[in-house]
């Protein structure tokens, strides 16, 4: 089990919140159990979550989608990759070459069979590319059409105002439905699909998992369908203690899990009486 920590990755530039870091590691040492399929990443920017994936998944085959210096194919400026920057980081964190399979292109220009005859089927797909609807439908079409039966789809900015079409498409498409997928979790600013199949196996990790227990903030039942919430959005009528609590739980993860433990202990000695 590597040692990484949220704390490790910190500097890389990116964008990767601690919840969703601990839901990464979380599915992923889960699937090292059951699949020895490969992982692959759209948007693989400077490498934060990329070094995550390929450090979990120890000796899996990894696929690295990015434009990089190629930025004027980057039409709605959803981030900019750096191919050298981005194999030094990866390199930091002990993830051997060898492993990697990079390919340089528009995500659309990607066929499946690319990604199968290099790597073999995919069990978890990381799409953080283009934030413009036909880019998300292209992504999510790709994804499907290299998944195995354990596959899970983690896809950036769904329900983030900032990129409306990220939902749109998403939602709006019958990609996921009509190839059996469904949402099971909800992270920071990440949204997890598996198929129905896989679905309570997935839950159940994460709802094992101590160290994101802290950090679920409600289980939702859509249909017979329960998603997993790892997050909220602050509102203006939230009183100051709210505000707080937030705070720490997004900015300062360790000092909200010191208190949140120290709730915890306190709860059981008062229970005693």
């Amino acid at each position: 089990m590597t040692d990484l920590t949220f704390s490790k990755i910190k500097h890389i530039d990116g964008w990767l919140g601690y919840h969703d870091f601990e839901i990464f590691r979380s599915l992923i040492c889960f699937q090292n159990e059951i699949s020895d399929g490969a992982l692959a990443e759209i948007g693989v920017h400077r490498g934060k979550s990329f070094a995550l994936i390929g450090s979990f998944s120890i000796n899996s085959k990894l696929y690295a989608i990015d434009i990089f210096g190629n930025q004027e194919l980057n039409i709605d400026s959803s981030g900019s990759g750096d191919r050298e920057q981005f194999l030094y980081n990866v390199k930091g964190f002990g993830i051997d070459e060898n492993r990697i399979v990079i390919d340089p292109r528009m995500s659309n220009e990607v066929v499946p069979e690319d990604i199968i005859n290099s790597v073999g089927q995919i069990r978890f797909f990381h799409i953080d590319g283009g934030h413009y609807y036909d880019a998300v439908l292209s992504d999510l079409r790709l994804a499907v059409a290299v998944g195995s039966r354990e596959l899970i789809i983690a896809i950036d900015d769904v329900f983030r105002p900032e990129w409306p079409e990220v939902t749109t498409a998403t939602f709006g498409s019958d990609i996921l439905k009509k190839n059996g997928f469904v949402m099971f979790a909800i992270g920071f600013n990440k949204t997890y699909f598996c198929r129905k199949e896989m679905m309570i196996t997935y839950q159940e990790g994460l709802r094992g998992d101590n160290r994101l227990t802290p950090f679920m903030t409600r289980e939702y039942d859509v249909g017979d369908q329960p998603i997993l919430v790892f997050q909220k959005y602050p509102l203006t009528e939230w009183r100051l203690f709210d505000r707080l609590k937030w705070y720490f739980s997004v900015w300062h993860p360790k000092i909200y899990l010191k208190f949140w433990r120290m709730k915890l202990s306190l709860k059981r000695f008062w229970s005693r009486f």
